[in-house]
Protein backbone atom coordinates (compact mmCIF):
# COMPACT_ATOMS: atom_id res chain seq x y z
CA UNK A 1 0.00 0.00 0.00
CA UNK A 2 3.44 2.29 0.29
CA UNK A 3 4.09 1.70 -2.84
CA UNK A 4 0.79 2.63 -3.89
CA UNK A 5 0.88 5.57 -2.11
CA UNK A 6 3.98 6.95 -3.46
CA UNK A 7 2.86 5.98 -7.02
CA UNK A 8 -0.18 8.08 -6.50
CA UNK A 9 1.34 11.33 -4.85
CA UNK A 10 4.29 10.78 -7.80
CA UNK A 11 1.35 11.53 -10.40
CA UNK A 12 -0.39 14.10 -8.54
CA UNK A 13 2.75 16.10 -8.52
CA UNK A 14 3.24 15.71 -11.88
CA UNK A 15 -0.70 16.24 -12.78
CA UNK A 16 -0.39 19.84 -10.71
CA UNK A 17 2.31 21.22 -12.18
CA UNK A 18 2.10 24.31 -14.51
CA UNK A 19 2.81 24.53 -17.98
CA UNK A 20 3.85 28.47 -18.57
CA UNK A 21 1.46 29.98 -19.95
CA UNK A 22 0.34 33.06 -21.04
CA UNK A 23 -3.60 35.12 -21.76
CA UNK A 24 -3.23 37.08 -24.69
CA UNK A 25 -5.66 40.13 -25.45
CA UNK A 26 -5.95 40.79 -28.81
CA UNK A 27 -2.85 41.09 -30.62
CA UNK A 28 -0.40 40.91 -27.32
CA UNK A 29 0.14 39.44 -24.13
CA UNK A 30 -2.13 40.44 -21.33
CA UNK A 31 -0.14 42.91 -19.20
CA UNK A 32 -2.10 41.44 -15.62
CA UNK A 33 -5.51 39.91 -14.34
CA UNK A 34 -7.37 43.52 -14.85
CA UNK A 35 -6.64 43.72 -18.31
CA UNK A 36 -7.24 40.15 -19.17
CA UNK A 37 -10.51 40.31 -17.58
CA UNK A 38 -11.43 43.59 -18.94
CA UNK A 39 -10.30 42.50 -22.42
CA UNK A 40 -12.84 39.80 -21.52
CA UNK A 41 -16.04 41.49 -20.57
CA UNK A 42 -15.56 43.34 -23.90
CA UNK A 43 -14.73 40.66 -26.60
CA UNK A 44 -15.96 37.84 -24.71
CA UNK A 45 -12.71 36.00 -26.09
CA UNK A 46 -9.62 35.48 -24.12
CA UNK A 47 -6.26 33.04 -25.62
CA UNK A 48 -4.34 31.06 -23.71
CA UNK A 49 -0.85 30.01 -25.07
CA UNK A 50 1.93 28.22 -24.11
CA UNK A 51 5.09 29.94 -24.26
CA UNK A 52 8.25 27.63 -24.71
CA UNK A 53 11.37 28.48 -23.29
CA UNK A 54 12.61 28.88 -26.70
CA UNK A 55 11.25 32.16 -26.98
CA UNK A 56 12.75 33.64 -23.48
CA UNK A 57 16.12 32.75 -24.66
CA UNK A 58 18.21 35.62 -24.47
CA UNK A 59 19.42 37.36 -28.15
CA UNK A 60 22.93 37.80 -28.48
CA UNK A 61 23.79 41.50 -29.46
CA UNK A 62 25.62 39.80 -32.85
CA UNK A 63 21.69 38.57 -33.84
CA UNK A 64 20.09 41.68 -32.77
CA UNK A 65 22.28 43.58 -35.12
CA UNK A 66 21.58 41.56 -37.94
CA UNK A 67 18.27 41.24 -37.49
CA UNK A 68 17.92 45.48 -36.99
CA UNK A 69 20.11 44.84 -40.70
CA UNK A 70 17.61 42.26 -42.41
CA UNK A 71 14.64 44.85 -41.38
CA UNK A 72 16.42 48.02 -42.95
CA UNK A 73 17.18 46.13 -46.06
CA UNK A 74 13.49 45.32 -46.37
CA UNK A 75 12.11 48.92 -45.47
CA UNK A 76 15.51 49.56 -48.73
CA UNK A 77 13.74 47.34 -50.84
CA UNK A 78 10.56 48.52 -50.34
CA UNK A 79 11.50 51.73 -50.68
CA UNK A 80 12.98 51.33 -53.58
CA UNK A 81 10.04 49.58 -55.37
CA UNK A 82 7.43 52.23 -54.37
CA UNK A 83 10.40 55.08 -56.18
CA UNK A 84 10.33 52.66 -59.03
CA UNK A 85 6.44 51.89 -58.79
CA UNK A 86 6.05 56.50 -58.77
CA UNK A 87 8.24 56.59 -61.27
CA UNK A 88 6.45 54.43 -63.89
CA UNK A 89 3.19 55.94 -62.72
CA UNK A 90 4.27 59.45 -63.20
CA UNK A 91 5.77 58.54 -66.84
CA UNK A 92 2.45 56.46 -68.00
CA UNK A 93 0.64 59.78 -66.73
CA UNK A 94 2.71 61.77 -69.09
CA UNK A 95 1.79 59.43 -71.80
CA UNK A 96 -1.67 59.88 -71.31
CA UNK A 97 -1.22 63.64 -71.66
CA UNK A 98 0.65 63.65 -74.32
CA UNK A 99 -1.88 61.32 -76.05
CA UNK A 100 -4.93 63.27 -75.54
CA UNK A 101 -2.92 66.31 -76.56
CA UNK A 102 -2.33 64.33 -80.04
CA UNK A 103 -5.81 63.60 -80.24
CA UNK A 104 -6.95 67.03 -79.13
CA UNK A 105 -5.05 68.12 -82.13
CA UNK A 106 -6.45 65.42 -84.31
CA UNK A 107 -10.12 66.86 -83.68
CA UNK A 108 -9.34 70.25 -84.15
CA UNK A 109 -7.83 69.71 -88.02
CA UNK A 110 -11.05 67.49 -88.60
CA UNK A 111 -12.93 70.31 -87.55
CA UNK A 112 -10.87 72.89 -89.44
CA UNK A 113 -11.52 70.13 -92.74
CA UNK A 114 -15.04 70.03 -91.86
CA UNK A 115 -15.53 74.19 -91.88
CA UNK A 116 -13.08 74.17 -95.59
CA UNK A 117 -15.51 71.60 -97.14
CA UNK A 118 -18.43 73.25 -95.94
CA UNK A 119 -17.24 76.27 -97.32
CA UNK A 120 -16.28 74.67 -100.65
CA UNK A 121 -20.05 73.28 -100.95
CA UNK A 122 -21.72 76.50 -100.01
CA UNK A 123 -19.72 77.93 -102.99
CA UNK A 124 -20.84 75.22 -105.34
CA UNK A 125 -24.42 75.51 -104.36
CA UNK A 126 -24.00 79.00 -104.73
CA UNK A 127 -22.64 78.86 -108.20
CA UNK A 128 -25.46 76.15 -109.34
CA UNK A 129 -27.94 78.72 -108.29
CA UNK A 130 -26.55 81.50 -110.35
CA UNK A 131 -26.45 79.23 -113.34
CA UNK A 132 -30.15 78.00 -112.55
CA UNK A 133 -30.83 81.83 -112.69
CA UNK A 134 -29.18 82.19 -115.77
CA UNK A 135 -30.69 79.60 -117.39
CA UNK A 136 -34.27 80.75 -116.16
CA UNK A 137 -33.40 84.30 -117.82
CA UNK A 138 -32.37 83.24 -121.14
CA UNK A 139 -35.96 80.20 -121.64
CA UNK A 140 -37.64 83.80 -120.09
CA UNK A 141 -36.18 85.31 -123.29
CA UNK A 142 -36.66 82.81 -125.44
CA UNK A 143 -40.27 82.77 -124.13
CA UNK A 144 -40.38 86.15 -125.09
CA UNK A 145 -39.36 85.72 -128.56
CA UNK A 146 -41.74 83.15 -129.54
CA UNK A 147 -44.54 85.06 -128.50
CA UNK A 148 -43.31 87.96 -130.29
CA UNK A 149 -43.06 85.69 -133.48
CA UNK A 150 -46.40 84.11 -132.77
CA UNK A 151 -48.03 87.51 -132.46
CA UNK A 152 -45.97 88.51 -135.69
CA UNK A 153 -47.24 85.34 -137.27
CA UNK A 154 -50.75 85.30 -136.20
CA UNK A 155 -53.40 85.20 -138.92
CA UNK A 156 -55.17 88.53 -139.21
CA UNK A 157 -57.62 87.39 -141.96
CA UNK A 158 -59.88 83.87 -142.96
CA UNK A 159 -58.15 82.67 -145.52
CA UNK A 160 -54.71 81.56 -143.35
CA UNK A 161 -57.44 80.23 -141.35
CA UNK A 162 -58.70 78.07 -143.71
CA UNK A 163 -54.81 76.77 -145.14
CA UNK A 164 -55.04 72.94 -144.95
CA UNK A 165 -53.96 70.82 -142.13
CA UNK A 166 -50.96 69.79 -143.85
CA UNK A 167 -49.69 73.30 -144.41
CA UNK A 168 -50.10 73.89 -140.54
CA UNK A 169 -48.03 70.78 -139.71
CA UNK A 170 -45.09 71.63 -141.89
CA UNK A 171 -45.16 75.32 -139.97
CA UNK A 172 -45.19 73.71 -136.27
CA UNK A 173 -42.65 71.16 -137.43
CA UNK A 174 -40.24 73.82 -139.29
CA UNK A 175 -40.47 76.05 -135.89
CA UNK A 176 -39.69 73.55 -134.11
CA UNK A 177 -36.86 72.04 -135.48
CA UNK A 178 -34.25 73.81 -134.12
CA UNK A 179 -35.41 73.92 -130.46
CA UNK A 180 -33.84 71.07 -128.01
CA UNK A 181 -36.00 68.30 -126.43
CA UNK A 182 -37.56 68.66 -123.38
CA UNK A 183 -35.60 67.27 -120.48
CA UNK A 184 -38.47 64.45 -119.32
CA UNK A 185 -35.96 63.31 -116.09
CA UNK A 186 -35.62 66.93 -115.08
CA UNK A 187 -38.55 66.32 -112.43
CA UNK A 188 -38.81 69.77 -110.18
CA UNK A 189 -38.89 69.53 -106.39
Amino acid sequence: MKQMFCIFVFFLIFSCTSTKQTYWCGDHACANKKEKEAYFNKTMIVEIKEVSKDKYKKKTNLEIIREQNDIVKKNDISILDAKIEENILKQEQDELVEQAKIEEELIKQEQDELVEQAKIEEKLIKQEQDELVEQAKIEEELIKQEQDELKKNKPTNTENISKSFDEIVKNIRSKNSFRPYPDINDIPN
